[in-house]
Order: C-alpha cells, then structure tokens, then sequence
C-alpha cells in the first residue's frame, strides 16, 4: 500500500480541505531534488485572497510549466528537514534544516536570462501552481528552492524567512541607505519587517503609519519606528517636522490602501523613492503631481524576491540584525490549518503571522 498524508488544498473559491493524498516516495525524487518532511509554514495575505476571492492565482487549465491544476496543496512560507536527496545534490544534506523557496522559475525566459527569475514568464510557485505546497507533511522540491539553515535559526523562524525575503528585497531595491528616513504605509507583516530591514540597513528615523490600534502598538514596541495612527495624526506633518522640512528619503506602500499611497506622494522629498510592495484589491487613482516630476521622485514596483536575497535574509537572521520571531502570534496544527484561516480575519483576534504545525 502506497504511504499517504495530510494536506490541505483549495478546490476553488472558499473551499479548503484537509485531504489525504498520496505521499511522496524515494522514488519519485528526480536529479537535483529534495524530499523534505516540513515542519512549519506560514499562512501569507495572498493564500487568504486565494481563499477568499479566488480562484486568482490557482490554475483550472495546466500550469505552463507545472501542468498542475487544482486541487493545489496550499502553503509557500515555509521550513522543514531533508529527509531523502535525489542524484547530484550538494547543497544540503540528510537532516538538514532547511527554509524553502516558492518560486519556480523556468530558466529560459528572457527575464530568467536577465537575471529577473522573480518576473519569469512561466513562473510557478509552491503553493499555488505545484505538485506540493508547505502546508503538508511532506513535498519534494527542487534542490535550488532550499536553503540549509544556521544552528541558531530555529525552524519556526525559517517559515518567515520568504516574507523577509519579500521585505528586504524592497529596501535593497529602493535602496535604503545610512542616515535615511524612511515612511512605511502599514504595520502588517511586511510594513514590520521592512522596518527591521530598513534598521538594518541604517536608516535612522523610521515612521509606521497603522490605523489599527493593536497593529499599531506592536510597531510601537518593536523601538524601531515611530507609530502613527493617519486616522487623529497628520503624517506628513510629522515627517515633515523630523526631517526639517526635507521629507522622506525613501517609502513603502505595505498597505495596498489608495489613501496610504496619496500620504506617501505627499510626504516623499525631493529625489526620494516610493517603492509598492502591496499588491491592492482594486485599483487606485493617485494625485502624482508636483510631487512626482518637480520633486524628482522615482516610483517603483516591486515584486517578490531576488533569488539571491535568501542567503542575505539568513545571515541577517542568524546574526541578530533582524528578529523576525515577535511577528509569529500564533501557532495551529495540521488538522485544524482551515480554522487559521478564519483566525487571521477574525477581527477580535490580534493576529500577525500565523503557523501551522506540520509535524503533529
């Protein structure tokens, strides 16, 4: 009999299910693979659209790439141990701890060649468009989605590291320099930990703009930023009287609110940078003049992740520079993964980062 497991996959819009599913087996790990017992993985803004307004990012037809189609395995943020390695692996070992990346890039596109992976033509991404996701007890990825974590990484920590990823990539995008002041429209997990990315890469004035109190407070206690509430406080005031009148060097739309973005063309200074992290749910008109052309302002896109920006994230983590673990505020097993879902819209609950628990 053919081992099986737990895995919980959408079949479509609001329909999660905690199926059993067959196993993957030594045998079917290809060249350059890994089979990895998954120990944690986080539940992001995007699964809950997927499960809440989707099918948006799941395919009906087969994946380009991929060939998958729903049901799809849900789940991208996420850590586990290597259990068993195909032929010709090096990077990782048996028993190795590891965080994986998402995305699958195809290597041939034009944006691949370039160097882009995060923009490839045919990007797939565990979670979404493949065999396996993160919230199972088990899936086989390729050897260049996987990277060995330090002993001090715990890893609970190494489900965050994609959305690190996500938030570093924006600062080193930008890039935040030393001395900058940085205004970040949102205290969500990604406004929080581009916050500790910015810190790090030696900004010295930082503001959080959050309407929601709780949101708030815990940006306030970080002793990164100053936390504004844009609902009693005039944003663009308060940068302005921090900065001299200058404004900010560098911002963050993290909200995916037209309102956030309108504050941060206002409170930008002269050749400064916007950068748009959220991806907003429906679209935005924005007033971008004088601010954009007389100020000599650049707005920017950004999307995911460098590949090359996971070992930086590591190294980040395993040295102290950033924490990412004060955004995990709860953790659910595998059997109750559906119910966080629920959690984490749950407007009485002061959720952040959700795990599931993979391994009981």
């Amino acid at each position: 009999m053919k081992p099986v497991m737990k895995a919980l996959r959408t079949h479509g819009h609001q329909d999660l299910r905690l199926d059993t599913i067959a196993a993957p087996e030594l045998g079917d790990l290809g060249a350059k693979q890994v089979l990895l017992k998954i120990a944690y993985c986080g539940i992001c803004g995007s699964d809950l659209h997927e499960h809440l307004h989707g099918p948006l990012y799941t395919p009906g037809e087969p994946h380009p790439q991929t060939g998958v189609t729903r049901p799809i395995t849900m789940g991208h943020e996420f850590s586990g141990t290597v259990e068993a390695v195909g032929e010709g692996v090096a990077s990782v070992r048996v028993g190795d701890r590891v965080a994986a990346m998402p995305q699958r890039f195809c290597g041939e596109c034009r944006q691949c060649l370039r160097g882009r992976q995060q923009t490839c033509e045919r990007l797939a991404a565990v979670g979404y468009s493949t065999a396996w996701g993160g919230i199972a007890e088990y899936g086989i990825f390729d050897e260049d989605q996987v990277f060995a974590l330090p002993a001090n990484v715990s890893t609970k920590v190494g489900a965050v590291v994609e959305p690190t990823a996500v938030a570093l990539h924006a600062v080193e995008t930008a890039p935040v320099q030393a001395g900058d002041t940085v205004v970040i429209s949102g205290g969500g997990p990604i406004g929080l930990l581009v916050a500790m990315c910015a810190h790090a890469a030696g900004a010295t004035k930082i503001f959080l703009s959050e309407p929601h109190d709780a949101r708030r407070a815990r940006a306030a206690a970080s002793g990164l930023v100053t936390a504004v509430n844009p609902l009693t406080e005039d944003l663009v005031d308060r940068v302005s009287d921090a900065t001299d009148g200058e404004g900010a060097d560098v911002c963050f739309e993290c909200s995916g609110s037209q309102p956030a973005l309108q504050g941060l063309f206002d409170s930008v200074g002269y050749g400064g940078t916007i950068v748009q992290t959220a991806m907003a749910a429906k679209p935005m008109s924005i007033d971008t003049s004088p601010q954009l052309t007389m100020r000599d302002v650049t707005y920017r896109g950004v999307y995911c992740y460098s590949v090359t920006s996971w070992p930086r994230v590591i190294e980040l983590i395993a040295s102290g520079r950033i924490d990412p673990e004060p955004l995990i505020t709860s953790t659910f097993s595998l059997d109750d993964a559906a119910s966080a879902f629920d959690a984490l819209v749950d407007p009485t609950r002061d959720e952040v980062k959700i795990l599931i628990d993979c391994s009981e």
